[in-house]
Parts: structure tokens; sequence; C-alpha cells
């Protein structure tokens, strides 16, 4: 007799799959541009209406609402709005500073703070030394401020900060933290900038197909194999 056997069907199945990553990349660009007020001397300054010279840091600045004393002028100028009621012209829609407003039934608590000694109404939290003139009203606040002697006066000053450069005169200008002029010692940063309002948006998207190196997944084939054996 003779015996024999037949692979009848073998299948053999295999998956492959792609895999392809994309990217995305988005980078923002603002612009900023000097203010037209910066580095203007106190006489330059002063005949540009846009421009107001800052005494407390000696420096040319831009102007704002608070800047402003006459109703009229406030009224004129974009962004602002007149209280009558305590004389300042502030920014539209916002709280006027606690520290324009010197009378202590106008200064509102808890936002501000009234200091009766000097008179001063300041923002909770943010205690004005050079605004305390007195001695007994600085020493209150002496954990933050102190009471020194500059060129000309006792003053009261942050300790943080030291005795405000232009309470020096020339001669005697600390030179690690103020610089000399032609006739008195200013602070060494007088660069104010603007940043405007326009806005630079670039935005890069890459996408990368990796079909290269696409991942394969072969999975070894079910084998379906059938036999049939004949003897005769």
């Amino acid at each position: 007799g003779s015996s024999s056997t037949h692979i009848d069907d073998t299948t053999t199945m295999s998956m492959s799959m792609s895999m392809s990553t994309s990217t995305s990349t988005s980078t923002t660009t603002t612009t900023t541009t000097p203010s037209s007020c910066a580095g203007k001397s106190n006489s330059d300054c002063s005949t540009n209406t846009d421009c107001v010279f800052d005494f407390n840091v000696n420096i040319c600045r831009d102007k704002t609402c608070l800047d402003i004393f006459s109703e009229t002028d406030c009224n004129n100028m974009n962004g602002c709005e007149f209280n009558a009621t305590v004389f300042v012209c502030h920014e539209e829609g916002k709280d006027i500073p606690c520290d324009r407003l010197n009378q202590e039934k106008n200064c509102p608590s808890p936002r501000c703070v009234f200091e009766d000694i000097s008179n001063v109404c300041f923002k909770s939290g943010e205690i004005p030394c050079t605004r305390l003139f007195t001695e007994l009203s600085c020493l209150k606040y002496n954990n933050t401020c102190a009471y020194g002697n500059g060129s000309f006066a006792n003053v009261c000053y942050d300790k943080m900060e030291g005795i405000p450069c232009n309470q020096f005169d020339r001669a005697s200008c600390p030179m690690d933290r103020c610089k000399q002029t032609d006739f008195a010692c200013e602070n060494k940063q007088q660069t104010t900038t603007t940043t405007t309002a326009d806005t630079t948006t670039m935005s890069t998207t890459t996408a990368s197909s990796t079909a290269s190196s696409s991942t394969q997944m072969s999975s070894e084939s079910e084998t379906f194999t059938s036999t049939s054996t004949s003897t005769s």
C-alpha cells in the first residue's frame, strides 16, 4: 500500500502599519520701541505736550492722565476721566490711585491706608517712605523705612533703596547707584520704553510623514493546514 500526505492550504496574513507625525511650531514676536520722551532734558521735555518731567526720579517720561490738572484738558485726553469731588484726572474706568487722595474721608479702606501724621493716603501694603515727611511718621514704619540725611535735609527713605539720588548734591553723589550731572545727582537708569500694540505672530507647521521609518508589524500568520491521508 501507499500513503500520501497533502498540505492543501497554507494562509499567511501580514499586517503593516504606517505612522506619520506632524510637528507644529508657533513663534510670537513683540516689538518694543523707545519712548519719544526718553532722554530729553528738563527744558526740552517741557516744550513737548506729550511729555512730562518727573522730578522724583529726574527723567522725562510720557504724560499720563494723572499728570493733567485741568478738567478740560483731562476730558480732551483719550482714556481719561475727571473726578470733580477730589479734583483728580485718572485713567477711565479705574480706581483713583491712593496717593492722589490726600484727605482721610476720601481715602477708601481697606484698599488704601491713611497716615494721619503726614496726612498721606497710600495703597495698602505699599508704604511710601519718601512721602512720610516727619521723623515720627517715618519711624512708625521702621521695618521698611529709615530716617537719615542726604546733602540737604533729613528724609524718610526705603531701606532697600537708600536715600534718593536727588537728595544729594553733585559732590556727594553715591556713584554706585547714582550719576553726576552738570549740577545735580540723578538716578542712573533714565531709559524708558513703550511697548507698541503691534504684535507679529509667525506660525510654522511642519508635517513629516515618516513612511521610511514606518512601523511595520508582522504577525506570524495563522497557518491552516489541512491534511488528508489515503491508504490503499
